[in-house]
């Protein structure tokens, strides 16, 4: 059987395992930090873990899952944080030993689930990610569509209060700034004047507990994330969405509200039977895409032809 090297790099934690190509997890690690490392201490980080974990279980080739923005070509990485591009891919590959491929988390969530989870048999479903940041990713006639410059299905940075927060990317009001983990916690804390709020999983259980100020903070972002899907709907007439991350996971606290939002700016003729989804693969949903990923690479050439001949 064959295994990957599955790599999630997120805004606190760092993920390294390795996954066999039935997608299950064989062995794993994780290291959190304050910030994204800088390049250089991050590959380094990558391959120390990727060493560890890999012995005895020989991985073929390996995928890593990047926020923000990533041209899955060439491999290079560019975040707001960072300001540059960088060469990711070509860096691992070298200390890794093993071809390697670089791509955005959700447009992995969202292979992972195609591949893997509940949308095995659908065609054209959007993804939508909720963690510290928001982000998504959009199947269209069985194929991943990415945009002219791989930038597709960015919803995090869609605007809803036109004087809201400053968000990472400079712009005030975005979806991040309402609907992700890090807005969610802050926003309790605004209406309990808390400053120091728990963070998003415990104030779910306060809201499950009937906390209304609890109640209120994912109504917010359950609101703004329903009005922004229904900028989908109206657009592309994609019906299913399937949410993943970390917040995510507290759907049933979303949906209501989402529903709501939906119903009042969607188009209803055209997208009448809309459905709002838990992902299948969970918290793992990346790790476990990116073997997916992975997968993808060797046995469906034609759809990731440029990305294997400029890998292999």
């Amino acid at each position: 059987m064959r295994n990957y090297l599955c790599v999630s790099v997120t805004i606190k934690r760092l993920n390294v395992g390795v996954v066999s190509e039935d997608g299950n997890i064989l062995k794993y690690q994780y290291t959190y930090y304050d910030d994204i490392p800088e390049e250089k201490i991050l590959v380094k980080t990558i391959a120390k873990m990727a060493k560890e974990v890999s012995e005895g279980l020989d991985p073929l080739m390996a995928t890593v899952a990047v926020p923000e923005g990533v041209d899955p070509v060439h491999g290079t990485w560019y975040t707001h944080q960072f300001g540059v591009d960088i060469p990711l891919r070509s860096d691992l590959q070298k200390l890794l030993g093993i071809p390697t491929f670089v791509d955005n988390d959700a447009n992995i969530a969202a292979v992972g689930e195609k591949y893997f989870g509940s949308m095995k048999f659908t065609e054209n479903f959007f993804y939508l990610s909720i963690s510290y940041e928001i982000s998504g990713a959009m199947y269209m006639n069985n194929n991943l569509f990415r945009g002219t410059h791989n930038g597709a299905s960015e919803l995090g940075h869609i605007t809803i209060e036109e004087d809201g927060n400053v968000c990472t990317c400079g712009s005030r009001g975005c979806l991040n700034t309402v609907a992700s983990s890090n807005a969610i916690s802050q926003y309790y804390g605004e209406l309990t004047t808390n400053p120091n709020p728990p963070i998003y999983r415990d104030i779910a259980n306060l809201a499950r507990q009937g906390d209304l100020s609890a109640t209120e903070a994912f109504k917010r972002a359950g609101e703004a994330l329903g009005k922004t899907l229904s900028l989908i709907l109206n657009t592309m007439n994609v019906t299913c969405f399937v949410i993943g991350g970390t917040v995510g996971q507290e759907l049933d606290l979303l949906h209501p509200y989402m529903i709501k939002s939906i119903n009042k700016y969607a188009f209803k003729v055209a997208n009448y039977d809309c459905k709002i989804i838990k992902n299948e693969l969970g918290y793992d949903a990346i790790l476990i895409g990116c073997a997916a990923y992975s997968a993808c690479v060797l046995q469906n050439p034609n759809e990731y032809d440029t990305l294997a001949k400029k890998n292999l």
